[in-house]
Order: structure tokens, then C-alpha cells, then sequence
């Protein structure tokens, strides 16, 4: 019974507590470093979607790089450009596989997201909707005690787009080559030039307008 147990307990050797105590420790922090991680996913999201820049900047370290495709860069100047941006988004994750190696993890976060952007030209009048799957693949480390992004880049499993009438929620991601998911703790190995799109909803309206040319109808 229980006085059983505390008997059981009260003589396991010293090397026996010390071992219980450590794998205690390793699993508590295995837990305090996912629901970080998970965390941060969030607010990154967040951030994304209300254009907050301050939250997002929280999201990375200052050397942290952006390769979103419509972005490569430095992740705090891809917070400063997100802001400037028209078009709408909104996203949603699903659960983040996460492996952790000491001072450093690597996730695998499914996401959905629609992007709105307004169009009133070429004839065509409403809300283009592009509504895309796929993928966050992120390097997070530790840095004095703070868990944070150092790398992230976005995966695009699949892309649509039609014409609607009336606005609605948000959405971001890139086709990429190879195979990104291989690559894990070494994600960062991939570092383009900088560069980035000038203004994300005109080049959307541009290619919604010479797809429709091509291909008349709506896209969806």
C-alpha cells in the first residue's frame, strides 16, 4: 500500500534519488522548452496576422533569418515589412513535431492560411482569396535563458485562388525545392541573397489578372 511505498523510498540509495531527480529535471525542461516553442508559434501567427511588430521581433533573435520566399531576409526586417503590407491574412497551426538537441530544436508546424487582397481593375472588382497549406519548418536556440527563432522557412504544399466579392482572412508560403524536411538541424544551410517583393497585394493582383487573361474564369 502507501506506507509501502514510503518504506520503498525512504532506502533507495543516494544514487539511486540522485538518478530520478536528473531524468525528474530532463523531462521538466523537455516540457518547458516545447511549450515555449509552441509559444512562440503562436504569437508569431499573431503577430503575422494583427501586424504587430513588436511581437513578431519577440518571435526571432536579431541574426534570425526569414526565407518566406515573398521575403529573405533578416527576421526583424521581415517584421518591419510585414507591417507595411495591404494585403489581410489569417492563420491557423496545427501540433508542432518538435525534436530538441540541448540548446537547440528543430519543428515541424503544419499551417493553413487565407490572404485577401482588395482589387478594383482590369474589370475586375472584389477580394482576391489565395488560400494555401503547408508548412513552418523553424531552428529555435537558447540565448541567455531565451528560447527563440533563429531560422525559419515556409514550405507550400498547396495553393489556390479565386475571385470573391467580399474580404475575409489571410494567407503566406512558397513553393520550395528539394527536400527541406531532410535537412532538420541543418535548415540553415540555405541562405539566399537577401531580397523581397516591393508590395506583396499589387503583385498579387498582377499575376490574379494574367492568369485570368490566359485562363478565363475564376481560379479556385
Amino acid at each position: 500500500g502507501h506506507d509501502k511505498e514510503l518504506r520503498w523510498g525512504q532506502h533507495l540509495g543516494d544514487n539511486d534519488r540522485r538518478e530520478r531527480i536528473l531524468v525528474s529535471s530532463i523531462e521538466t525542461r523537455e516540457i518547458f522548452v516545447r511549450q515555449t516553442i509552441r509559444d512562440i508559434m503562436a504569437r508569431y501567427v499573431q503577430g503575422v496576422d494583427h501586424l504587430d511588430v513588436a511581437m513578431l521581433k519577440g518571435c526571432y533573435h536579431e541574426d534570425a533569418f526569414e526565407l518566406h520566399h515573398i521575403f529573405d531576409g533578416n527576421a526583424h526586417d521581415f517584421a518591419e515589412w510585414r507591417v507595411r503590407q495591404t494585403f489581410r491574412s489569417h492563420h491557423v497551426l496545427s501540433e508542432s513535431a518538435i525534436l530538441i538537441d540541448g540548446s537547440r530544436a528543430y519543428a515541424e508546424t503544419p499551417h493553413a492560411a487565407i490572404v485577401h487582397v482588395d482589387i478594383d481593375e482590369a474589370g475586375h472588382r472584389g477580394v482576391i482569396e489565395i488560400a494555401t497549406h503547408g508548412w513552418y519548418l523553424d531552428l529555435f536556440s537558447e540565448r541567455d535563458g531565451n528560447w527563440k527563432i533563429d531560422f525559419q522557412r515556409v514550405v507550400t504544399f498547396h495553393s489556390a485562388m479565386r475571385l470573391i466579392e467580399a474580404p475575409s482572412p489571410p494567407a503566406q508560403g512558397a513553393t520550395t525545392s528539394g527536400d527541406p524536411f531532410a535537412l532538420r538541424f541543418a535548415l540553415d544551410s540555405e541562405r539566399p541573397e537577401p531580397r523581397h517583393l516591393q508590395d506583396v497585394a499589387a503583385s498579387i493582383r498582377a499575376g490574379f489578372i494574367g492568369t485570368n487573361a490566359a485562363s478565363s474564369g475564376t481560379i479556385g
